[in-house]
């Protein structure tokens, strides 16, 4: 998100890129870590800049050519760094190519499974948006922390075959409620939270009410109780009598959290107001194939949270 509105919010910078460039963003705790081809170009490239250790992040901006070469790394938030670095590489780029070898097509072949997030047949996605909801007129530290309180995340929940069954039956499935719980029921607003555990859930009650609605509240609270939220939810869901699919799937949750994991600093002071939206995804979205954050670590726990 900060990267989002600071270095790429300058027209130069995104003009240049699409210009000049085959812009690719993808999460580097895969590419870094996958034992397949795919996992080898990208350490190719990566081993060229500052970052080598792949058992630790390689977070970055990384400028190269189709055969690996690496002309340019950034990482840090202003926008005319980046462009620097940018223009730079093209510079060096285009005096190179005539030196460079034609590049050989790439043989994708087996994909490491371990890192693979693939939905399963039959399942839909559903767009998650949260946002913290602080009082007009809030003052924030710096630029910086302005627009983290301001942002507006985005991930992906699955709906699996199952559970879309038990929605046209009139039933919520109590893996859909655990999943949205554990794993979308966070504050991802300033970078990558740590999900819940199934101890983290005190208190969770979501069921089907009449004319088709979802409604119900949930209390997640970690064991020093130095994180939680606490809402309430309320929804409503559609089925296509013809063909059995989800035509709507609409539901807010809106309480107060508070806290910080991890790997998301600069929480609020005390509890503030979390709202997070549930809606079908589209698929023309850029966004639609990308796997739900709570896969991350292993895709068991998401796919069958309350056993896991």
């Amino acid at each position: 998100m900060l990267d989002r509105v600071s270095k790429f919010s300058k027209d130069e910078l995104v003009d240049l890129l699409l210009r000049e460039f085959v812009p690719v963003a993808f999460d580097q705790f895969y590419q870094r870590q996958r034992n397949d081809a795919e996992g080898e170009f990208y350490r190719k490239i990566a081993s060229q800049g500052p970052r080598k250790n792949f058992k630790r992040t390689t977070q970055g901006c990384y400028v190269a050519d189709a055969a690996g070469n690496l002309y340019g790394f950034n990482n840090n938030f202003g926008t005319e760094r980046l462009l620097e670095v940018t223009r730079k590489a093209l510079k060096e780029f285009n005096a190179a190519k005539i030196k460079i070898a034609p590049t050989k097509k790439l043989k994708r072949g087996t994909s490491d499974p371990k890192f693979d997030r693939t939905i399963a047949p039959g399942a839909v996605v559903v767009q998650v948006n949260s946002k913290v909801l602080y009082p007009a007129g809030t003052e924030f530290a710096n630029e910086h922390a302005r627009i983290f309180g301001t942002a507006i995340s985005r991930d992906n929940l699955w709906v699996l075959p199952k559970e879309l069954e038990d929605l046209s039956k009139g039933k919520l499935s109590q893996s859909l409620a655990f999943r949205i719980a554990r794993f979308h029921l966070v504050d991802n607003t300033r970078g990558e939270p740590e999900m819940w555990g199934k101890d983290d859930i005190r208190q969770l009650e979501m069921e089907v009410l009449p004319g088709n609605k979802i409604g119900g509240s949930v209390y997640l609270k970690t064991k020093s109780g130095k994180r939680g939220y606490q809402a309430k939810l309320m929804g409503f869901f559609e089925i296509d009598d013809a063909t059995g699919a989800l035509k709507r799937f609409d539901l807010v949750a809106l309480g107060e959290h508070w806290g910080k994991s991890r790997w998301v600093a600069n929480a609020a002071k005390g509890k503030t107001p979390l709202a997070i939206t549930f809606r079908l995804a589209k698929k023309n979205d850029i966004a639609f194939t990308v796997p739900p954050q709570g896969t991350k670590g292993w895709m068991k726990p998401y796919m069958s949270p309350v056993s896991d």
